[in-house]
């Protein structure tokens, strides 16, 4: 009898686990949106992005990390006539509801807090609106 309350309490237990964890993961997010995202096109207020293995040097996009980690490359300065210097910047994402993103990095003026409005999600595209927040 002391075996089987060991055992149910074990099983109990092994339920509250994944509840303490720091970082929970939600299940919601698509598996797909971990990893790196390069630039592809614009066009009518849709940007794609397509899954890359590293960010390009002469390109925009963005890396999603498991711990809401965010890094997004984009213009250096302020200035956006070619030849454009791009450079890394760190911050991090939350997942809001639905297919919402929210973003908080910085830029070479400061910080920014942007939503992302995914419209498509695949192992290879992205699809999203940007929406800027103004605050």
């Amino acid at each position: 009898m002391k075996l089987f309350i060991s055992i149910i309490f074990l099983v109990l237990l092994s339920f509250f686990i994944p509840a303490c964890s720091e970082n929970p993961i939600d299940a919601n997010i698509p598996n797909d949106l971990y990893g790196v995202w390069t630039f592809k096109s614009f066009e009518d207020g849709i940007t794609t992005m397509k899954k890359s293995f590293l960010l390009a040097s002469d390109n925009s996009g963005f890396i999603f990390l498991k711990d809401s980690k965010f890094v997004e490359r984009k213009n250096a300065g302020w200035c956006g006539t070619p030849p454009i210097a791009y450079t890394n910047y760190d911050g991090n994402w939350e997942y809001k509801s639905g297919d919402v993103l929210s973003i908080n990095v910085g830029y070479w003026g400061g910080l920014e807090y942007y939503e992302l409005h995914i419209i498509s999600i695949s192992n290879s595209e992205l699809k999203f609106e940007h929406v800027f927040i103004i605050e």
